[in-house]
Parts: structure tokens; sequence; C-alpha cells
């Protein structure tokens, strides 16, 4: 299982890169920092554990435009990246409805709709209207825009 790097991972990671560790140290004491946590809480070893290529990325992935590696700015990229993600969520009774209600009744272009709906935190692609279209040919009369 993939598990992301924490803030408090990030400073370890910056402090000890800092002092001149090796990619290799500094894997190496987040994952005796995760053991000794799982320990003291009962929990299970993690699997996996982190390995150099991991830390590189991190410090490669999240440079600042300095070329430094800032931990809460790295946090914050991570946090927006995971954010981005699409992921394939159904979509929540009648928001396809209301989709379509803009659609007819407004005349607004599908990437207007899915923008709407998202500031009153109802989540809808905005492809997922246009296959809508694709699949009812009598909506495209509304759609005075370019289809996808």
């Amino acid at each position: 299982m993939y598990n992301q790097l924490t803030l408090a991972q990030r400073y370890t990671i910056s402090t000890m890169r800092q002092n001149g560790f090796s990619l290799k140290a500094i894997a190496d004491e987040l994952n005796r920092i995760e053991e000794e946590a799982a320990i003291s809480s009962g929990n299970p070893l993690p699997e996996k554990k982190r390995s150099a290529s991991t830390i590189s990325r991190e410090l490669k992935r999240s440079r600042t435009k300095t070329a430094r590696y800032n931990p809460k700015q790295a946090d914050e990229m991570a946090r927006e990246k995971r954010e981005r993600i699409v992921r394939n969520t159904a979509i929540k009774p009648g928001v396809l409805e209301l989709a379509i209600k803009l659609l007819k009744g407004k005349g607004w272009s599908p990437e207007q709709i899915s923008g709407h709906l998202k500031k009153e935190g109802k989540r809808i692609s905005k492809e997922r209207i246009y296959q809508e279209i694709r699949r009812k040919p009598e909506l495209s009369k509304y759609c005075h825009h370019y289809m996808k």
C-alpha cells in the first residue's frame, strides 16, 4: 500500500539533508521512527519501508524556485496534488438531472455546469455531461458550443 509522507517526515528529511546525511540514512531513520511509532501504539509493523529513491523523488519534486527544499511547501504541494486527482466516483442522485436542467434552461456549457455545481458542493465532471449529451442526441440542440 502506498503511503504519502507526513509533514513531520518532511521536516525530518529537510533537517537531515541540511546536516549532510545521505538519502539512505534518511530513509533508514524514517523507517526506524515509523517502526517505533507502530510498536508503541500496538499497531503492526509497516510492511513497506521507505527507500533512498523515495527521498530522492521527494527532494526533486518539491524543490522551490530557488532549488531548496521547504517541508511545509512540499506538504502543501502534495495536498494540492491529491485534491487534483480525479477519482472514479459515483454521481450522487439528482446531480446529473440538475446538470441536464442547467444545460436546457441556461444553455451553459458542460464546463460551466460542472464549475457551478462544484461551488454548490455537487460533483459531476464535464466529461460525464458530454457523455450524457452523446448518449441522448436530443440534448445536443441545447449545446451551442464545441462538442468533445
